[in-house]
């Protein structure tokens, strides 16, 4: 989803080529790697064994690209 959100990105990028769709895409990147960083580090701080920290970091991570 991550690479998805960032390839959505440099698609607008390319498509608003100026000084404020820059900006407009920096603040928009700038929350997908927070997201993604924090989730990854929440992820690694639970119990990975069980099935429903599995179920867990999929509906965050679904829900924090949609």
């Amino acid at each position: 989803m991550f690479v998805f959100a960032v390839g959505r990105l440099v698609h607008r990028l390319h498509d608003e080529l100026s000084w404020r769709g820059a900006a407009e895409t920096v603040v928009m990147l700038i929350a997908v790697l927070s997201t993604w960083a924090s989730t990854g580090v929440d992820g690694t701080f639970l119990d990975v064994e069980r099935p429903l920290t599995h179920r867990l970091v999929l509906v965050v991570t679904g829900s924090a690209s949609s």
